[in-house]
């Protein structure tokens, strides 16, 4: 991919900052998406893509897997299916 130098974008009052589609779709960052923001050392902003991690095994989780929620707690596919399986007596 090539880097694109030059682009100037104001922050409005709010903080807010509009980001190009060029630069938004090759990142993955579509409408919608959660974003993490990381402050360098050197003082730039890196900007990615949330990633949500299943809270029993630690996976990543994709918008296309049938993530379970429960108390703001997300559940893998994996997972969910070991939780159904019957273990035997207690």
């Amino acid at each position: 991919m090539e880097m694109k130098l030059g682009l100037i974008r104001q922050i409005d009052n709010f903080g807010r900052l509009s980001i190009p589609s060029d630069f938004r779709e090759p990142s993955r960052l579509y409408p919608g998406v959660s974003a993490t923001l990381f402050l360098e050392e050197d003082g730039s902003l890196r900007i990615q893509p949330h990633k949500s991690i299943c809270s029993l095994c630690g996976e990543t989780l994709h918008p296309e897997d049938a993530v379970m929620t429960i108390r703001e707690r997300k559940i893998c596919e994996d997972c969910q299916e070991e939780i159904r399986q019957p273990k035997g007596d207690i």
